[in-house]
Protein backbone atom coordinates (compact mmCIF):
# COMPACT_ATOMS: atom_id res chain seq x y z
CA UNK A 1 0.00 0.00 0.00
CA UNK A 2 2.46 2.05 0.95
CA UNK A 3 4.56 4.60 -0.06
CA UNK A 4 1.30 6.27 -2.24
CA UNK A 5 1.92 7.42 -5.68
CA UNK A 6 2.16 11.26 -5.91
CA UNK A 7 -1.02 12.11 -6.92
CA UNK A 8 -2.97 10.00 -4.54
CA UNK A 9 -1.34 12.90 -2.20
CA UNK A 10 -3.00 15.60 -4.15
CA UNK A 11 -6.80 13.82 -3.86
CA UNK A 12 -6.30 13.34 -0.23
CA UNK A 13 -5.32 17.08 0.04
CA UNK A 14 -8.39 17.34 -1.88
CA UNK A 15 -10.19 15.33 0.54
CA UNK A 16 -8.71 17.25 3.84
CA UNK A 17 -9.53 20.37 1.93
CA UNK A 18 -13.47 19.75 1.48
CA UNK A 19 -13.23 18.71 5.22
CA UNK A 20 -11.47 21.97 6.11
CA UNK A 21 -14.10 24.09 4.23
CA UNK A 22 -17.52 22.40 5.07
CA UNK A 23 -18.46 25.00 6.97
CA UNK A 24 -18.73 26.87 3.53
CA UNK A 25 -19.55 24.20 1.53
CA UNK A 26 -22.53 23.14 3.62
CA UNK A 27 -25.95 24.19 2.02
CA UNK A 28 -24.53 24.86 -1.39
CA UNK A 29 -24.21 23.02 -4.41
CA UNK A 30 -20.69 21.93 -3.46
CA UNK A 31 -21.52 20.40 0.04
CA UNK A 32 -21.37 17.06 -2.71
CA UNK A 33 -17.43 17.46 -2.75
CA UNK A 34 -16.49 16.19 0.97
CA UNK A 35 -19.05 12.68 0.07
CA UNK A 36 -17.51 12.38 -3.56
CA UNK A 37 -13.56 13.00 -2.29
CA UNK A 38 -14.68 10.41 0.18
CA UNK A 39 -15.40 8.14 -2.52
CA UNK A 40 -12.75 8.63 -4.88
CA UNK A 41 -9.65 8.51 -2.21
CA UNK A 42 -11.95 5.26 -1.20
CA UNK A 43 -11.35 3.56 -4.37
CA UNK A 44 -7.84 4.70 -5.03
CA UNK A 45 -7.14 2.95 -1.27
CA UNK A 46 -9.05 -0.15 -2.21
CA UNK A 47 -7.72 -0.34 -6.12
CA UNK A 48 -4.15 0.14 -4.53
CA UNK A 49 -4.86 -2.38 -2.16
CA UNK A 50 -6.03 -4.99 -5.29
CA UNK A 51 -2.92 -4.57 -7.33
CA UNK A 52 0.06 -4.56 -4.50
CA UNK A 53 -1.42 -6.47 -1.86
CA UNK A 54 -3.50 -9.09 -3.65
CA UNK A 55 -2.10 -9.26 -7.18
CA UNK A 56 -5.21 -9.33 -8.29
CA UNK A 57 -6.83 -6.73 -11.55
CA UNK A 58 -8.74 -3.89 -10.31
CA UNK A 59 -10.12 -2.64 -13.67
CA UNK A 60 -13.35 -3.82 -12.52
CA UNK A 61 -13.58 -1.27 -9.95
CA UNK A 62 -12.57 1.96 -12.42
CA UNK A 63 -15.29 0.74 -14.94
CA UNK A 64 -17.47 1.35 -11.59
CA UNK A 65 -16.00 4.44 -10.25
CA UNK A 66 -15.26 6.31 -13.62
CA UNK A 67 -18.86 6.69 -14.72
CA UNK A 68 -19.96 8.11 -11.04
CA UNK A 69 -17.20 10.63 -11.55
CA UNK A 70 -18.80 12.09 -14.98
CA UNK A 71 -22.17 12.10 -13.16
CA UNK A 72 -20.81 14.12 -10.56
CA UNK A 73 -19.17 16.81 -12.40
CA UNK A 74 -22.54 16.65 -14.55
CA UNK A 75 -24.78 17.15 -11.71
CA UNK A 76 -22.62 20.01 -10.43
CA UNK A 77 -22.81 21.77 -13.61
CA UNK A 78 -26.53 21.18 -14.25
CA UNK A 79 -27.44 22.82 -10.75
CA UNK A 80 -24.78 25.64 -11.67
CA UNK A 81 -26.89 26.34 -14.91
CA UNK A 82 -29.28 29.11 -14.95
CA UNK A 83 -30.32 28.74 -18.75
CA UNK A 84 -32.83 25.63 -19.19
CA UNK A 85 -31.32 24.40 -22.18
CA UNK A 86 -27.84 24.13 -20.94
CA UNK A 87 -29.74 22.39 -18.19
CA UNK A 88 -31.61 19.86 -20.12
CA UNK A 89 -28.15 19.12 -22.44
CA UNK A 90 -26.91 18.13 -18.87
CA UNK A 91 -29.89 16.13 -17.88
CA UNK A 92 -29.96 14.62 -20.81
CA UNK A 93 -26.32 12.91 -20.72
CA UNK A 94 -26.53 11.97 -16.85
CA UNK A 95 -30.24 9.89 -18.37
CA UNK A 96 -27.91 8.70 -21.74
CA UNK A 97 -24.57 8.27 -20.42
CA UNK A 98 -26.10 5.98 -17.75
CA UNK A 99 -27.76 3.96 -20.42
CA UNK A 100 -24.95 3.83 -22.31
CA UNK A 101 -22.54 2.66 -19.53
CA UNK A 102 -25.21 0.02 -18.57
CA UNK A 103 -25.59 -1.21 -22.36
CA UNK A 104 -22.20 -1.20 -22.87
CA UNK A 105 -21.15 -3.24 -20.02
CA UNK A 106 -23.63 -5.76 -20.93
CA UNK A 107 -21.22 -6.10 -24.74
CA UNK A 108 -17.85 -4.99 -23.25
CA UNK A 109 -17.92 -6.87 -19.76
CA UNK A 110 -16.30 -5.29 -16.72
CA UNK A 111 -13.63 -7.29 -15.93
CA UNK A 112 -11.17 -5.04 -18.59
CA UNK A 113 -10.45 -1.62 -18.76
CA UNK A 114 -13.90 -0.03 -20.71
CA UNK A 115 -12.47 2.16 -23.41
CA UNK A 116 -15.78 2.94 -25.08
CA UNK A 117 -17.10 4.73 -21.74
CA UNK A 118 -13.81 6.32 -21.60
CA UNK A 119 -13.94 7.69 -25.15
CA UNK A 120 -17.71 8.67 -24.76
CA UNK A 121 -17.52 10.27 -21.06
CA UNK A 122 -14.24 11.88 -21.90
CA UNK A 123 -15.41 13.93 -24.64
CA UNK A 124 -19.01 14.97 -23.18
CA UNK A 125 -17.27 16.34 -20.13
CA UNK A 126 -15.61 18.53 -22.76
CA UNK A 127 -18.89 19.48 -23.65
CA UNK A 128 -19.82 19.90 -20.68
CA UNK A 129 -17.69 22.12 -19.57
CA UNK A 130 -17.37 24.26 -22.66
CA UNK A 131 -21.14 24.90 -21.77
CA UNK A 132 -20.20 26.32 -18.30
CA UNK A 133 -17.77 28.37 -19.53
CA UNK A 134 -20.19 29.60 -21.82
CA UNK A 135 -22.19 30.68 -19.78
CA UNK A 136 -20.08 32.49 -17.39
CA UNK A 137 -19.22 34.75 -20.48
CA UNK A 138 -22.69 35.48 -21.37
CA UNK A 139 -23.67 36.86 -17.88
CA UNK A 140 -24.42 39.98 -17.57
CA UNK A 141 -23.26 39.82 -14.64
CA UNK A 142 -19.89 41.33 -13.40
CA UNK A 143 -17.70 38.15 -12.56
CA UNK A 144 -14.06 38.21 -11.53
CA UNK A 145 -13.25 34.31 -13.16
CA UNK A 146 -10.67 33.26 -10.99
CA UNK A 147 -12.75 34.04 -8.20
CA UNK A 148 -15.14 32.19 -9.20
CA UNK A 149 -14.93 28.08 -8.09
CA UNK A 150 -17.52 26.68 -10.62
CA UNK A 151 -14.13 28.14 -13.33
CA UNK A 152 -11.56 26.34 -11.36
CA UNK A 153 -13.69 22.73 -11.54
CA UNK A 154 -14.46 23.30 -14.77
CA UNK A 155 -11.11 24.06 -15.84
CA UNK A 156 -9.66 20.71 -13.96
CA UNK A 157 -12.46 18.55 -15.57
CA UNK A 158 -11.86 20.30 -19.34
CA UNK A 159 -7.66 19.51 -18.75
CA UNK A 160 -8.02 16.11 -17.56
CA UNK A 161 -10.56 14.99 -19.96
CA UNK A 162 -9.07 16.66 -22.55
CA UNK A 163 -5.78 14.54 -21.88
CA UNK A 164 -7.80 11.60 -21.16
CA UNK A 165 -9.86 11.99 -24.66
CA UNK A 166 -6.64 12.23 -26.92
CA UNK A 167 -4.78 9.03 -25.17
CA UNK A 168 -8.00 6.93 -25.17
CA UNK A 169 -9.22 8.41 -28.95
CA UNK A 170 -5.35 6.57 -30.15
CA UNK A 171 -4.57 3.81 -27.08
CA UNK A 172 -6.03 1.17 -29.56
CA UNK A 173 -3.28 1.88 -32.15
CA UNK A 174 -0.76 2.61 -29.69
CA UNK A 175 -0.99 -0.67 -27.63
CA UNK A 176 -1.33 -2.98 -31.00
CA UNK A 177 1.72 -1.46 -32.66
CA UNK A 178 3.79 -2.03 -29.32
CA UNK A 179 3.92 1.26 -28.81
CA UNK A 180 2.39 1.32 -25.20
CA UNK A 181 1.78 -2.27 -24.37
CA UNK A 182 2.00 -1.45 -20.77
CA UNK A 183 0.32 1.68 -21.00
CA UNK A 184 2.77 3.23 -19.13
CA UNK A 185 2.21 6.81 -21.39
CA UNK A 186 -1.66 6.32 -20.22
CA UNK A 187 -0.26 6.58 -16.51
CA UNK A 188 1.94 9.41 -16.97
CA UNK A 189 -0.60 11.39 -19.03
CA UNK A 190 -2.76 10.52 -16.11
CA UNK A 191 -1.16 11.00 -12.89
CA UNK A 192 0.02 14.47 -14.03
CA UNK A 193 -3.99 15.62 -15.14
CA UNK A 194 -4.88 14.13 -11.46
CA UNK A 195 -2.50 17.01 -9.71
CA UNK A 196 -4.10 19.31 -12.07
CA UNK A 197 -7.83 18.58 -11.67
CA UNK A 198 -7.50 18.20 -7.73
CA UNK A 199 -5.77 21.16 -7.43
CA UNK A 200 -8.36 23.23 -9.67
CA UNK A 201 -10.61 21.82 -6.92
CA UNK A 202 -8.72 22.60 -3.96
CA UNK A 203 -8.71 26.58 -5.22
CA UNK A 204 -12.29 26.02 -6.11
CA UNK A 205 -13.19 25.52 -2.90
CA UNK A 206 -10.65 28.59 -1.63
CA UNK A 207 -12.99 30.70 -3.67
CA UNK A 208 -16.12 29.69 -1.94
CA UNK A 209 -17.58 32.59 -0.33
CA UNK A 210 -19.34 32.59 2.96
CA UNK A 211 -22.68 32.56 1.17
CA UNK A 212 -22.70 31.38 -2.18
CA UNK A 213 -25.10 30.80 -4.41
CA UNK A 214 -27.80 28.07 -2.93
CA UNK A 215 -29.63 25.04 -5.35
Amino acid sequence: MFPLSPYNYFEIAALIASIFFWPKLKGTIFRWLLPFMIFIVSVEMYGRYLRNELRQPNAWLYNFSIPIEYLFYAMLFYFYHKKPVFRKIVLGFIILFTVFVGINFLIQGHQKMNTNMLKVGSFCMIILCCLVFTELLSTDRVINYIKDPIFWIATGVLLFNTGEFFYTLFSDYLIKNHLDKARKIFSTINNKLIWVLYTCIIISMLCIRRKPRKV
